[in-house]
């Protein structure tokens, strides 16, 4: 274990796309770390930049559109931010390895899945062909899959097994990092827990480190350590999981979490978020998410909201920090009246 305790630090991170005339603000000072051998989920809607930040930690932003304006990104107390694309090459696949989101288009669909694992361990360990592919048969058997289908090609497996593969892939040189960009949102929910227990176990057995990127809190419940909900670029809450569970404070996180189902709620209907994430093309000055927060006033709307410490390292990015509770329900008279938590 290395003397620091933190394998990943990201400061203060901006991230613009190029989109015509436009300019898309995808990341807008985003700043967390990670310990060694924990697990970070990152939680919001689609769009609000999540997958951008885990490219970015690797570097495999496209390299047209996109631009990294401002941040620091250090692993292992390096900042990648100052490599070159050479160190770059040394690290992606060794040190940090990443699960993409859509098994079906991660595979090359002209090379054998086998040689799709070996051909990574070949190139990070300097070993031989041969002694690269009998790793990868070991890969797939630890995955769940028979080393007899080591020279099939994807279309010949099911969209559970693809993912095996791509885990299989991403773990091929013991990397000391993992991203897991949504590992499960292509699968049914049976594969979709056998996959979440095998990424726990092999975390488990490799000593990896984990950034979990989502948006179901079941899998936050099960397998992260601290938790950052980003909205619009932005994290908006972040704290340890039983934080964020027993305390969410930010209205964004309240809408999620009042977006769930539950069977011990006594809630009849969900409580959806009103309106749609904001045009990150045409960011207000103000809180991105004013426009659907009821409880926004003139001056959520002039900006300069900064995060703030709310208990033991919890964070929230609101003016009502700490005042504001989940809704809840009570029977009355004349049916079913929802009741504000104390502001």
């Amino acid at each position: 274990m290395p003397e620091q305790d933190k394998i990943l630090e990201v400061e203060n991170l901006h991230v613009e796309y190029s989109s015509g005339d436009d300019v898309v603000r995808a990341v807008n000072g985003v700043s967390f770390s990670l310990e060694w051998g924990k697990t970070l989920g990152i939680v919001g809607e689609t769009g609000a930049g999540k997958t951008t930040i885990a490219k970015a930690i690797l570097q495999i932003l496209p390299s047209i559109q996109a631009r990294i304006t401002e941040g620091r990104i250090l692993f292992n107390g390096e900042d990648l931010l100052k490599a070159d694309e050479k160190k770059m090459m040394s690290v992606r696949g060794a040190q940090i390895s990443m699960i993409f989101q859509d098994p079906m288009t991660s595979l090359n669909p002209l090379m054998r899945v086998g040689r799709q694992i070996s051909e990574g361990i070949q190139l990070h360990q300097n070993v031989s062909r041969k002694e690269a592919d009998k790793r990868a048969a070991q890969l797939l058997e630890r995955v769940g899959i028979p080393a007899s289908r080591f020279r099939e090609y994807p279309l010949q497996f099911s969209g559970g097994m693809k993912q095996r593969v791509v885990i299989a892939i991403a773990l091929a040189c013991n990397p000391e990092l993992l991203i897991a960009d949504e590992p499960t949102s292509a699968l049914d929910v049976t594969i979709q827990a056998q996959v979440m227990n095998l990424i726990r176990e092999l975390q488990a057995e490799y000593q990896a480190s984990v950034v979990m990127i989502t948006h179901d809190f079941g899998i936050v419940a099960e397998s992260c350590d601290t938790v950052a909900v980003v909205y619009a670029g932005q994290i908006v809450e972040y704290g340890t999981k039983e934080q964020l569970f027993k305390n969410p404070s930010h209205p964004y996180t309240l809408g999620l979490f009042g977006a769930l189902p539950g069977i011990d709620t006594g809630r009849q209907r969900l409580h959806p978020i009103k309106g749609a994430p904001v045009d990150p093309t045409r960011l207000p000055a103000g809180c991105p998410f004013a426009a659907r927060c009821e409880y926004a006033s003139d001056e959520c709307r002039a900006g300069g909201i900064t995060a703030v410490d709310i208990g033991d390292g919890h964070l929230c990015r609101c003016l009502y920090a700490g005042k504001l509770g989940r809704k809840e329900e009570t029977d009355t008279a004349d049916g079913k009246e929802e009741r504000k938590g104390d502001a």
